[in-house]
Order: structure tokens, then C-alpha cells, then sequence
């Protein structure tokens, strides 16, 4: 199986997502209003804060994608501030790999092996 990498498809691919999050941005500009900024703003204003609205707002949508990429539409329609943001999406990583933990845990708990070395094995397997 060879690999063929084409630059030219590489950057137009790039260039698209660029495009896209300019339009994003200038949308989400132009739809802010005082009333959203400040709730965005309050909702983000700490570091423990920034951090829990993010996990709130993964479990809402259920996509840390879709926040990590709201967020830097936020930062450029100066809805909120980079440090904030980089708390948001700290929460939204913590609360997903909370949900891949207890996942892990939940499946290691109900296929217990009798066999302690089964038992490593299973835990191994787990956290890959």
C-alpha cells in the first residue's frame, strides 16, 4: 500500500477550513448582542468556571468538537477572552474523558475474570 500525499489537495483542503471558521466568526459577530456577551462572558469569567461551563456544554451537545470549534469563534467575535476559552475547552476534554472512564470502569466491573492475571490483562486492555 503506498502512500501519496498531495500537497495541492492538502491546502485546498486547509483553505476550506480557514473559509469556514472566518464565516463562522463574522457570523457569530454579527449576531452578538450585549445580552449574549454577557452571558457568555459571566458563565466564563474563572478558571473553574471557564472550566465547568465547558464540561456543561460537551454533555449538552454531546461533542467536544463542536465546542472546540465555537469557542474560537467566540475569541474572535471578542465574546470572550483566549484564557477562558482555553479553560472551556479543558472542560470539554475533562468531561469527556470523565465519560470514557466511567465507560472503561463500568465494562471492567460487569466482565470480572476470576483470574487475577486475566483481571491485569482486562485492566490493560481497559485504559487502551
Amino acid at each position: 500500500m503506498s502512500f501519496n500525499l498531495d500537497s495541492w489537495k492538502l491546502l485546498a483542503g486547509l483553505g476550506i477550513i480557514q473559509y469556514g471558521m472566518q464565516l463562522i466568526e463574522e457570523s457569530v459577530e454579527a449576531l452578538s448582542r450585549r445580552a449574549s456577551k454577557r452571558i457568555i462572558r459571566t458563565y466564563t469569567q474563572g478558571r473553574l468556571r471557564s472550566i465547568a461551563s465547558g464540561a456543561f456544554v460537551t454533555a449538552l451537545l454531546q461533542s467536544s468538537s463542536a465546542v472546540s470549534l465555537m469557542v474560537p469563534a467566540f475569541v474572535g467575535a471578542r465574546m470572550m477572552n483566549m484564557q477562558n476559552a482555553i479553560g472551556v475547552i479543558m472542560g470539554s476534554n475533562l468531561k469527556v474523558f470523565l465519560a470514557m472512564a466511567r465507560t472503561c470502569v463500568q465494562s471492567f466491573r460487569m466482565h470480572l475474570d476470576p483470574n487475577p492475571a486475566k483481571r491485569i490483562d482486562q485492566a490493560g486492555r481497559c485504559l487502551l
